[in-house]
């Protein structure tokens, strides 16, 4: 009975249980998620408490970090709370509820309300930042204005995060935010122009001075001017972020736009904006004279000196070719049309090129970031050209191991004639039909080189026949005789007359006598005339090939077939 009883009471319990959890489900799910309130309740006692260990840190590093933390928090409670409106309004299946739409203009309120009270917080902190930037030594400014720049662009941001927000409202309730979010707007975007403004009378002033100071002086002006530029970039960029907010407001933004012009020199915003169009070239006429003064001031000495500088230079530059010509062409020199080309030039070339980097140093343009910029731009052009690089390492191989000069008969690259111009990228050789043909030197030197002039004297090579049936004894001496009497073949090395092989259809000779190069071939068509005159008047024939066919009849075949 026992055993009865306590299977039924687990399985009471059981569905017991399993009521329960499907009550408990059902209960969870008409109970709403944390409030959006809630959460923006505790984002901003989260900011609040971001903004209290702001006023504790004197670090910069430290103020930068919080800085960078507000600026995080706002941004997700910002997007916290449009995606929630946007979710809401998207929805069109569930049907409308007044309560949950007045919750939502709260949020939003609440939202704006976070924001306002961060940015009557943030001028101040601005303002601080600023007075430690300017008191600060020139080493540290730079991390100084680090922070000062996050914190600009923290203040420009919930400038932003609030127009977001009040797109999410009707006309009617954004009725009662509207005027002070404007005024105050207007307000940011003119103190920013009024900053930028004076940062770019500073850099003019700087640049005014820097060509009249000592080279240590002028280079602590240099980083100054630097940093400066830095300072307006920074305060041009929150202006360029604010502008499109302006513009949806219908406010006047020529004045802002012909600014970040002036600042940075792009054209993005003054195209884009006819009235900041007209309003630059307005300036432009009106302070035309003055800026003429001050252009001319400041660029015309500087303009002299790089011409003065350029002048000598090139003055130099020419006599130093000529010196270097001079000595690389005088007789006792022994290099290479190529090495002499390649001497004088690289001569002239490189005070040409130390003018320009002098020249440019003189009016106050630092060489390193040009150098370093050189070095990055050599880099890339190496990839970019490859070949080309090829075959300028194959210009320096063929101009240190020298195989050939301007004026030697070659058969390189698969272009045999004359070497007329070389060059450390190509070879320009004329051939034998006077054709003009370019070589690149790497497809020369990865080939095998044939210097036919290198050599004073050269061996012709040459071969006769005669028939069988004629006398062998007499066909030496006649060929000995020929060669004995032609003026231009040399005594030493001794000619070389042989009966080298019997052929099929005649006697083969070689005659191989030595010549000066620049005679070669005359001796060689002389040698070939000559002797087939010789040869029909001794009665020796120059066979032609032949051969003897003898045929056979058999008797007994022909009988078989009849």
């Amino acid at each position: 009975m026992v055993k009865l009883i306590q299977p039924a009471i687990l399985t009471l319990l059981g569905c017991i249980l399993l009521s329960y959890s499907v009550l408990s489900l059902a209960d969870s799910s008409q109970t709403p998620q944390p409030q959006l309130t809630e959460r923006l309740k505790q984002g901003k006692q989260e900011l609040s408490d971001l903004m209290d260990s702001w006023k504790k840190t004197r670090s910069n590093m430290s103020r930068s970090m919080i800085l960078q933390q507000l600026s995080s928090r706002v941004k997700n409670l910002t997007n916290m709370v449009s995606d929630q409106v946007k979710k809401d309004k998207s929805d069109d299946d569930k049907p409308p509820q007044e309560q949950g739409k007045n919750q939502h203009v709260a949020d939003v309120a609440t939202m704006i309300a976070i924001l306002y009270q961060q940015r009557r917080a943030s001028p101040q902190i601005i303002r601080d930042l600023f007075h430690s930037y300017e008191t600060a030594e020139l080493s540290d400014k730079p991390l100084n204005w680090i922070t000062v720049s996050v914190a600009m662009h923290y203040q420009t941001s919930l400038y932003i995060y609030e127009h977001q927000l009040l797109k999410l409202l009707n006309k009617k309730q954004q009725a009662s935010y509207l005027p002070r979010y404007r005024y105050q707007l207007n307000r940011y975007a003119n103190d920013l122009a009024s900053y930028l403004k004076a940062s770019i009378d500073l850099q003019e002033q700087m640049n005014d001075e820097l060509s009249n100071l000592s080279k240590s002086l002028n280079q602590q002006m240099s980083d100054r001017l630097t940093l400066q530029q830095r300072i307006s970039k920074t305060i041009s960029q929150n202006i360029t972020l604010l502008i499109p907010i302006l513009k949806d407001y219908h406010m006047d933004v020529s004045q802002y736009s012909q600014l970040t012009f002036s600042a940075s020199g792009e054209l993005t915003d003054l195209v884009l904006n006819s009235s900041g169009i007209l309003s630059f070239f307005k300036s432009f006429f009106v302070n035309g004279d003055q800026w003429l003064l001050t252009t001319v001031k400041t660029v015309l000495p500087r303009a002299i000196i790089f011409i003065l500088v350029m002048s000598l230079f090139y003055g130099l530059s020419r006599l130093v070719k000529m010196l270097v010509s001079k000595m690389v062409h005088s007789k006792h020199s022994r290099l290479s049309a190529l090495v002499q080309e390649f001497f004088v030039s690289m001569a002239a070339k490189s005070m040409i090129l130390t003018g320009i980097l002098v020249s440019f140093s003189q009016i106050g343009v630092d060489l390193a970031p040009v150098l370093a910029g050189l070095g990055v731009a050599g880099i890339v052009i190496g990839f970019a050209l490859q070949d080309t690089l090829s075959n300028f390492a194959s210009g320096m191989m063929i101009l240190i191991y020298r195989p050939f000069d301007v004026g030697d008969y070659v058969d390189a690259g698969g272009v045999s004639g004359k070497v007329n111009y070389m060059s450390l990228v190509n070879t320009t050789i004329r051939t034998f039909d006077n054709q003009k043909i370019m070589v690149p030197n790497n497809k020369i030197w990865g080939s095998t080189i044939n210097n036919i002039t290198a050599e004073r004297v050269r061996r012709v090579d040459m071969e006769f026949s005669i028939g069988y049936s004629d006398d062998l004894e007499l066909a030496e001496r006649v060929l000995k005789d020929i060669i004995d009497s032609h003026p231009d073949i040399l005594r030493e090395p001794e000619p070389t007359i042989k009966l080298a092989r019997l052929g099929e259809s005649s006697l083969d000779f070689i005659v191989r006598p030595w010549v000066k190069t620049e005679v070669y071939w005359d001796v060689y068509w002389d040698l070939t005339r000559t002797v087939k005159l010789r040869f029909d008047k001794e009665g020796l024939s120059i066979p032609f090939p032949q051969r003897d066919i003898h045929i056979y009849h058999d008797n007994n075949d022909q009988s078989s077939r009849l």
